[in-house]
This record gives C-alpha cells, sequence and structure tokens, in this order.
C-alpha cells in the first residue's frame, strides 16, 4: 500500500510557465464545449422521445423499456470515476475526442438489430462514453479560467446539457413524427462525428488546473492557493460538501432521469397531449433548468469575486433550487388534470433541481487539491448519477405492479420529490465549500513530510 507521504510531494516545475490565454481563446474552447454537452443529454434523451414507436416495434413491456433506459446509467458511474481520474494523469483533450467518437458508434446497434438486446447494448456503450462527459468537459473548462473566474464559464459548459435536452425534445421528437425513430438515431451518431472533427482542430489543453506538465502544475498554483499534497481519497469523498453535493445531484438526477425516460410517456398517455406537445414540454423544462444553472453560475461569479462566502454562493443557492423542486413535485403528485397550473408547477419540478450541477463542480474544486480534481469530480458523478440506474427501471417495475398507470407515476413523483427535499434541506444546512476547504488544507499540513 502506498503511504500518503510517498505520494505527497509534487516535483517542482522544470519548465518556464505558460502564459495566460486570451480570453478569446478561452471563449471558444468554452463554447465547443458546450456544444459537447448538447450533444451529451440530446444522446440521452433521444430513447425517451422515441418510447411509443420503439415500444410497440420492439415488442417492450413497461419493465423492459424502464431496463433499457436505465441501461445507460449502468456503467456511467465507474466510467466518471475511472476516465476522470485518469484525466488527472493524462488530461482532457484526448479522452473527450474518444468519448465523443463511441457517442456516435453507440447509435449503430439498435440501427443494425432492432431488438431489446440491442438497444441495451448500445444504451451501456453510450452511458460509458458519456459518464465522464460533465466532470471532463467542467476541467477542461477550467483549466482555461482563473479560479476567480471560474464559474460562469463551467456553468455555461454544464448548461449545454440541459440546452441539448430544450433542443433536442421538440426537434428530435418532430424527426421521430416525420421520419421515424431510426432517423433520429442516425441524425445524432452524424452530429457526434462532427463534434470530433471540430475538436480535433480547436481542443488544447488551458494552463489552468492541469496535472499534464510541469509548467501547468505551476501556473495553477500561481491561479489558486491550493496544497501540492495528495490526500487520501476517504478524507476528501467524507467531507460535508463532497457529500451534500453528491446527495443533490442523486436527487436531481433522479428526477431527470424521469423527465427523460418516462415524463414523454406519462405526457401523452395520461395528460392527454401529442408526441409533439411532449416534446416541447419536456424541452421548456429542460430550458428552465439552463435559466436555473445560469443564475446559479451569476450569483456564484458575483459573490465570490466580492470575498464572498461560498456557503451562500453555492450551498444556499443550490440548495434552495433542488428544495424548490422537491416541493413542486409533491405538489404535482396530488394535482389532477392537464391545467396551466399543473403545466407551471411541473416545469418548476423538473427544471430547478439541476441547479446543484452547477454549484457543484466549482464548489468540489473549491476544497481538493487541483491535482486530485479529478478524483474529487469523477466520484461525484459517479455516485450521484448511480440514480439514473435507478429511476427508469424502478418506475417502470412500479408501473407494471401498481393498480393502475396513474398510481404507479404517482408513486414514482412522491419519491423524486421527498428525495429533493431531503438533499436540498443538507445542501442549506450543510454544504459549505470555505469551511471544508479549511479543514483540507489543515490535514494537507500535517500530512507534508517535514524537511
Amino acid at each position: 500500500m502506498t503511504t500518503t507521504s510517498q505520494t505527497s510531494q509534487v516535483k517542482p516545475p522544470a519548465h518556464p510557465v505558460r502564459s495566460t490565454p486570451s480570453t478569446a481563446r478561452a471563449w471558444t474552447v468554452a463554447i465547443v464545449l458546450f456544444v459537447f454537452m448538447l450533444l451529451n443529454w440530446a444522446d440521452k434523451a433521444i430513447l425517451g422521445l422515441a418510447a411509443e414507436p420503439l415500444m410497440k416495434e420492439l415488442g417492450l413491456s413497461a419493465s423492459q423499456f424502464g431496463l433499457a433506459s436505465s441501461a445507460v446509467f449502468l456503467l456511467f458511474g465507474l466510467s466518471a470515476l475511472f476516465t476522470s481520474t485518469l484525466s488527472d494523469r493524462v488530461g482532457t483533450r484526448r479522452l473527450l475526442l474518444v468519448m465523443a467518437v463511441l457517442w456516435s458508434v453507440a447509435m449503430v446497434p439498435v440501427l443494425l438489430v432492432p431488438t431489446l438486446g440491442a438497444l441495451i447494448a448500445g444504451r451501456t456503450l453510450l452511458g460509458a462514453a458519456e459518464g465522464p462527459a460533465s466532470p471532463l468537459a467542467s476541467i477542461a473548462a477550467m483549466k482555461w479560467f482563473p479560479a476567480e473566474k471560474r464559474t460562469l464559464p463551467v456553468s455555461i459548459v454544464v448548461t449545454g446539457s440541459l440546452i441539448g435536452l430544450a433542443v433536442a425534445a421538440p426537434t428530435l421528437s418532430w424527426v421521430i413524427s416525420n421520419w421515424g425513430w431510426r432517423s433520429a438515431f442516425i441524425l445524432m451518431a452524424a452530429l457526434g462525428l462532427i463534434w470530433a472533427l471540430v475538436w480535433l482542430v480547436v481542443g488544447k489543453e488551458g494552463p489552468y488546473l492541469s496535472a499534464d506538465t510541469a509548467e501547468d502544475t505551476e501556473a495553477a498554483a500561481k491561479s489558486e492557493s491550493v496544497s501540492t499534497v495528495r490526500l487520501p481519497w476517504w478524507k476528501l469523498l467524507c467531507t460535508r460538501t463532497w457529500l451534500c453535493f453528491t446527495l443533490g445531484l442523486f436527487a436531481a438526477y433522479w428526477t431527470s432521469a424521469l423527465l427523460l425516460s418516462w415524463m414523454p410517456h406519462f405526457l401523452t398517455s395520461q395528460l392527454g397531449f401529442s408526441a409533439v406537445t411532449a416534446g416541447n414540454l419536456v424541452g421548456a423544462a429542460a430550458l428552465l433548468c439552463a435559466i436555473a444553472m445560469l443564475l446559479q453560475g451569476l450569483i456564484g461569479d458575483r459573490v465570490m469575486s466580492r470575498g464572498g462566502s461560498s456557503w451562500i454562493a453555492l450551498g444556499w443557492v443550490s440548495g434552495g433550487a433542488v428544495l424548490t423542486s422537491g416541493v413542486a413535485m409533491l405538489v404535482f403528485a396530488v394535482l389532477p388534470g392537464n391545467g396551466v397550473v399543473n403545466i407551471v408547477v411541473m416545469l418548476v419540478a423538473f427544471s430547478l433541481c439541476l441547479a446543484v450541477g452547477s454549484a457543484a463542480p466549482n464548489a468540489i474544486a473549491h476544497i481538493i487539491p487541483s491535482q486530485q480534481h479529478g478524483l474529487g469530480l469523477g466520484s461525484y458523478i459517479a455516485f450521484g448519477t448511480s440514480a439514473g440506474v435507478i429511476a427508469p427501471a424502478f418506475t417502470g417495475r412500479v408501473l407494471d405492479l401498481a393498480a393502475s398507470e396513474s398510481d404507479g407515476y404517482f408513486i414514482s413523483f412522491v419519491v423524486s420529490g421527498v428525495l429533493m427535499v431531503a438533499a436540498g434541506g443538507m445542501l442549506i444546512a450543510l454544504g459549505n465549500p470555505d469551511r471544508d476547504r479549511k479543514r483540507l488544507e489543515a490535514a494537507s499540513t500535517e500530512s507534508r513530510p517535514t524537511a
């Protein structure tokens, strides 16, 4: 076993420090990463949007479709943990390129062999390739911005996932309605390959937070006062901040998994909307998610650039958003009909919670040594997104076992609401990065070998 003292020191840089990147170059990379995240969630949304024709053509029950929906998250968390930790050693550029190519490949199996097995195989591969997307895109963006200017660009990059859903839901619903579900799979495969070609030209490693070269290590040290001591993983993952933000992501991902996999079906079968209208409503929820995440980023940047508390900027704001979504979900579960009030409550329930996805990368980066950001963010994604494995399959099983389909959806919405209320309350009470940063810095000092 390797002891902390054996791995605690980073060799001093042997190369000159890179120059500070231009603002235009930094934002160009951020925009390309935004598109990367846009495609990420469009790929995940495609199955829920194609639910009706797919279930009919493949003869799938609710449980089988729920299993296929959960498959995308089967290796999602493990891949996020492994690949994000690997990025601490090899960087993000090549990993992002390979991931985008695999997204396109994952669309092929069900096109060639339209069976449940091929569908599950493709979705499993997609999840394995998409799991590291959020932490790697966040790290890649953070490498181009100093700590005090990082919250907004990272929020924009992460928001790409929701914009992707907002754009994909109505667009892919229209494509599926007019040309069938196969055309949507072909379209997403082509877009993934196009992004990979663009990244070959644009993608580079930035000078901040990078563990790739010695000069990057010195630039990171200039950017923020973090320790160069590597701490044991359990000290990092047992902080209240990491635990609270991970629970917040778990609750938000549970809700998002419902939105992606079952809400189009709920809106058509229970509320009587057309497939296109259902897609528009899912897209509207995603757009509100994006707005919530951007507001989190703007508030976080404003508060922290003025020397304010990260507890308020990150913990309180994102916790309040998750809590509000939880309360709205419980109200939505008991509201009858499909009137304007019901739709507004539904949109709030499925949207505000993902503000935690904007705050968490910065909160975790705030407390964890720079050379261990991949471990911290990868673990956060691995545990937080495990809800995506459970929620669709759980809902499908509940729908099959409940006295009626409406009863099954009621149970599913209540479970989601309770999770968000609990997670939001914990974030407000305990999600304090400033406090945990000081504790880890003290632990780093104690772990540093004496001369």
